[in-house]
This record gives C-alpha cells, sequence and structure tokens, in this order.
C-alpha cells in the first residue's frame, strides 16, 4: 500500500482534478486494446529509468497519479523530486493493475516532462 505526503486540502483538490483531467483527455474510459487483452486482475511491476542527466521533478505527482488508477499500487520513491540523477538511475518502482499501469504510464511521463523550472540552467530536468 502507498502513502503519500499530506497535501493541503486545496492543494490535493486541485491535484486530484488534474489528474482525472489528464487521464480523461489521454485514454477517457481506457485503452480498448487493453481491456480486450490484458485479464482485469492482472498485476504488472514498472520502474522510472532517468535517460539524461539533469535534476529530477514529478516523482510526487508520478506517486499521486498511480494511487488514482489504482488504489492498491505499490510505489517506491528511489530519488526525490529535486535531486541530481545521471543516466541510468532508477526514480521509482511501481506495481499495480496491468490496465491500470497503461492508463497512468503516459500521464506519467507527460506531467514529469512538462515540469520547466530548472535547478540548475545548464542541467535539463530528466525523465
Amino acid at each position: 500500500m502507498s502513502t503519500t505526503s499530506p497535501l493541503p486540502a486545496d492543494v490535493a483538490a486541485l491535484l486530484d482534478d488534474f489528474i482525472d483531467r489528464a487521464i480523461f483527455e489521454d485514454v477517457r474510459d481506457g485503452d480498448h486494446t487493453s481491456k480486450a487483452c490484458i485479464p482485469p486482475d492482472m498485476r504488472s511491476k514498472a520502474q522510472l529509468k532517468i535517460k539524461d542527466v539533469g535534476v529530477i521533478a514529478g516523482v510526487a505527482v508520478a506517486r499521486r497519479i498511480f494511487e488514482k488508477v489504482d488504489p492498491s499500487s505499490t510505489f517506491e520513491s528511489l530519488i526525490a523530486d529535486g535531486s541530481e540523477v545521471n543516466y541510468g538511475d532508477i526514480a521509482f518502482k511501481v506495481e499495480c493493475n496491468t490496465q491500470a499501469l497503461l492508463r497512468a504510464e503516459r500521464v506519467t511521463l507527460n506531467t514529469m516532462q512538462r515540469h520547466e523550472r530548472h535547478r540548475y540552467p545548464q542541467q535539463p530536468f530528466c525523465f
């Protein structure tokens, strides 16, 4: 079972609304191929591998996305937001329902890639 850092209620509500809208925009009622081909009770594991040097952003948001798509997900953060990262580092690991994983992965990556504030101007955020 995953745990979330407590957020002020108004911030949590805004984040949840953003996530709901992003998932709806991306997959509406779900990926029909996944629904047709993947058993509804199947579970899978994934990890986010860093592809470049930089500063990570969005791990906390990723945790919440996975919690929203599968409340029974387990999420292990290995690198905190704002930390410097290198190629090959693993930012987090997640285990959840396979159909939920496929709904969450693109929203997670898109969200993390949109973080634009840089800790160091010469270092891009990495996803």
